[in-house]
């Protein structure tokens, strides 16, 4: 069992990561511009890091950096950048979930579907 005191400080900074995430989700879904200039901003470095992390992150970010992931996969581009940082990360997001780490429901396990059933992207990440 993993027990975090917060500080109110923290909390504000929390709120701001949500607000931010949100307003991101948003504006992915105005058109494919903002939602490839979103992409665009989004490197194979930052996205495994934030796979690689997504387990001890508050399920109030996780779940909205969830959606916006789902969002962003629109873009056939960067649907196989995130299939690759998902094959890269997943031995931390398996050890993660086997330590008790996370939950099923907050867990990344849930994108696997968005590329696992399409072989260009499985052959993708596998190279």
């Amino acid at each position: 069992l993993l027990v975090a005191l917060v500080p109110v400080r923290n909390d504000d900074k929390i709120q701001s990561v949500i607000n931010i995430t949100l307003w991101l989700y948003k504006i992915a879904n105005i058109s494919d511009g903002y939602c490839r200039m979103i992409c665009n901003s989004l490197d194979f470095i930052k996205i495994n890091q934030l796979f690689c992390i997504d387990a001890y992150l508050p399920k109030r970010i996780s779940m909205p950096l969830h959606h916006l992931y789902l969002t962003v996969m629109a873009d056939t581009t960067f649907k196989t950048t995130m299939a690759c940082c998902y094959s890269d990360s997943y031995l931390s997001i398996v050890e993660n979930f086997g330590n008790g780490i996370g939950t099923s429901e907050c867990s990344l396990f849930g994108l696997s579907v968005q590329f696992l059933n399409r072989d260009v992207y499985v052959n993708e990440m596998i190279s």
